[in-house]
């Protein structure tokens, strides 16, 4: 269920490396819904493991494994200037079956993951019908698709690679109608 990467992905590559191990076929999310394996779902407790597969990474699972994040107030956190940097965010959650708009980065590696509440997000490969132009600015560029979903609790990670496949986040396949989140940008 927990440290599946995408078949082909630089983040497949480098955990067959590392012998990480790689999931075959599907896991089913607590939505119903399967889930390919797709990125890197984990655990923060197992995130070390995932620290070889980019040089940013260990400063980024540091700064997720603080034992004062749940105090944050809500901002943006410098953890090594422009090139990896957090966000503690609250959210709005939107139910998984009501979104079709995912969004994929360039510049950046995003790492996702709820401080309290759960939080579903949806991914899947791009689709074709690109119905934004890219913003470079805000290093994204929205699609229209349907994805699986990955419902994440406290103490659970995913990490999203650019251009291996679109995410939603944001989602809830339980009701849920907010949750406090942590965002990390690391730029790939």
């Amino acid at each position: 269920m927990f440290g599946e990467k995408v078949r082909g992905s630089v983040a497949w590559a480098c955990a067959a490396v590392l012998g990480l191990g790689v999931a075959a076929g599907c896991a089913t999310c607590e939505c119903g819904a399967k889930a390919p394996a797709a990125h890197v779902f984990a655990r923060i407790a197992d995130s070390a493991r995932y620290e070889a597969l980019h040089p940013r990474f260990k400063k980024a699972f540091d700064f997720m494994r603080r034992s004062d994040l749940a105090q944050l107030p809500c901002g943006r956190y410098e953890i090594d200037g422009s090139n990896c940097w957090a966000m503690v965010m609250e959210a709005r959650l939107k139910p998984f079956g009501e979104v079709n708009t995912y969004e994929v980065h360039r510049a950046y590696i995003d790492i996702q993951s709820p401080i309290t509440g759960k939080e579903t997000i949806g991914f899947t490969k791009p689709a074709p019908e690109v119905f934004a132009e890219f913003n470079v600015e805000k290093d994204y560029v929205l699609f229209k698709a349907k994805g699986e979903a990955r419902t994440l609790a406290p103490g659970d990670f995913a990490v999203f690679f650019p251009g291996e496949g679109a995410h939603a986040p944001c989602l809830s396949c339980d009701g849920a109608t907010a949750v406090r989140k942590l965002v990390i940008k690391v730029r790939h």
